[in-house]
């Protein structure tokens, strides 16, 4: 089974995006903050992580650039996600490997998931 990391402020998003992943027989495991997230990736080694950027008190894309500066996590496909475009824009300074817009539709994050081969189903 194919492990999803969802790392977003809206605890909202994160259980739709759960009963969703879940329903495509995903293993998802979610984070509210980025301290939150740093914690379970130390015991949480997911095949794909789905990045907001923006957070009440940190910037995603940090976050990003420990993930990939990490020699564990560096390989992890890191995808941001965020409804203002232009902080998606030059997503590769910080090593990400995708970008989606929010709101999306769900097939849009399946398809930006899959097509990058992220996820063996």
């Amino acid at each position: 089974m194919s492990k999803i990391f969802i790392v977003d402020d809206s605890l909202d998003l994160l259980e739709f995006l759960t009963v969703m992943f879940k329903a495509r027989k995903y293993e998802t495991v979610t984070a509210s903050t980025i301290a939150e997230a740093m914690k379970s990736l130390l015991t949480f080694s997911p095949d794909v992580i789905l990045l907001d950027v923006k957070f009440p008190d940190s910037d995603g894309r940090d976050f990003c650039r420990k993930i990939k500066s990490d020699s564990q996590t560096c390989k992890t496909p890191v995808i941001l996600i965020s409804a203002s475009p232009d902080l998606l824009e030059n997503y590769h300074e910080c090593k990400a490997d995708a970008v989606i817009e929010k709101p999306f539709d769900i097939k849009i994050r399946y398809d930006t998931i899959e097509s990058l081969s992220l996820l063996k189903r």
